[in-house]
This record gives structure tokens, C-alpha cells and sequence, in this order.
């Protein structure tokens, strides 16, 4: 969505349609940058936690922190220990976005292809860049990567230092609410 004046009462309206009223959770409205925002609400018991436990930090959506950490075009996905998230950029704008739990192989991929088919995204002209990967876990991700033009797997290294260092990397933990 775009910014605009008096965005907050105008996103609170149309948060109650799609999602109907929620009488207990507070709007969050983040800038994604090219004047978007992400409009997501968080149950008032999870944000007065977040508050009291985190009093001098701040807090976001990890998705919306995604799409700001993300400036390239093409199929991004990051992946976690039971799910994996699709992010899809076309002109430096997320186009599609969408957390998915992680089931068999062929399923995983469908997903992800079939992001690609509802955004006009043609993997064999894109790159795909994934963020979690782990050889002995997903498997399925090298078998997906050869549909794409290029791809960029991140994960740490398994020996030396480097693996001393990044032995808690990436962390594979549900955490819809990145804090710093």
C-alpha cells in the first residue's frame, strides 16, 4: 500500500473488512520504502510483552525487515526450520509475499514456481537467492534452483573458524518479530 495523509484511521478501515474488527491488537504501520507501507496488527498481550521485556529496543515485522534488506529483483526465500518464506521483487517492489510451512519436496516447489506464475515472474529470466539453506534439509531447494537463471545460496561455513563463529547461523527459530 502506499503512504498517504491520514493513513492510520484509512488502514484501521480497511485492516476491519479484510480481517473484521479486533477489539484487543494495535495497528503497526511500517515503511517499506518507494512510499509503501506494510499493515499488520499485534495482539495488545504481545506488544505490552514486547515493550516490557525490550524496554530501549525497538521491534518489527521480520517480513517487513526482509523486504527492506532486499533491493534486487527476482525470487527471494528464506527459510526456517518447519517454513519458508517467498518474497518476489519486480522493479525494486515486492510484488508477492507469503510465509509457507515446509512439506514435501514437490509441494515446496510448487508453492514458490506458482508464486512465480501469479506475479508474471518467469523463473528461467530471474535469479533466486535463498537465505537458511541447509544441504542435508533442502534438498528440494537445488532441485528448484535449476529452473532459475542464477542462484545464490547463503548459509555459514561448516569447518574452521567460520563454522565456530556462524555455529548459531541461520538461526532457525519462528520469529515474526525481529528486535534490535
Amino acid at each position: 500500500k502506499a503512504m498517504h495523509a491520514g493513513a492510520d484511521a484509512f488502514y484501521q478501515n480497511e485492516f476491519n473488512v479484510v480481517f473484521g474488527q479486533k477489539m484487543e491488537e494495535e495497528l503497526q504501520i511500517q515503511a517499506i520504502g518507494q512510499e509503501q507501507v506494510m499493515v499488520y496488527s499485534v495482539p495488545d498481550a504481545l506488544s505490552t510483552l514486547l515493550t516490557r521485556s525490550f524496554p530501549t529496543g525497538k521491534w518489527t515485522n521480520y517480513v517487513g525487515s526482509l523486504i527492506a534488506s532486499n533491493q534486487t529483483d527476482g525470487v527471494h526465500l528464506s527459510v526456517f526450520d518447519d517454513y519458508f518464506i517467498v518474497l518476489i521483487l519486480n522493479n525494486g517492489k515486492p510484488h508477492f509475499v507469503n510465509y509457507f510451512k515446509q512439506t514435501g519436496a514437490d509441494q515446496n516447489k510448487y508453492l514458490v514456481l506458482n508464486a512465480c506464475v501469479q506475479t508474471n515472474t518467469n523463473p528461467n529470466d530471474s535469479n533466486l537467492n535463498v537465505t537458511g539453506y541447509s544441504a542435508e534439509r533442502d534438498m528440494w531447494i537445488q532441485d528448484l534452483s535449476s529452473y532459475f537463471a542464477n542462484a545464490h545460496m547463503q548459509h555459514a561455513p561448516d569447518a574452521g573458524i567460520g563454522s565456530t563463529l556462524n555455529n548459531e547461523y541461520p538461526n532457525h527459530s519462528y520469529a515474526p518479530y525481529f528486535i534490535f
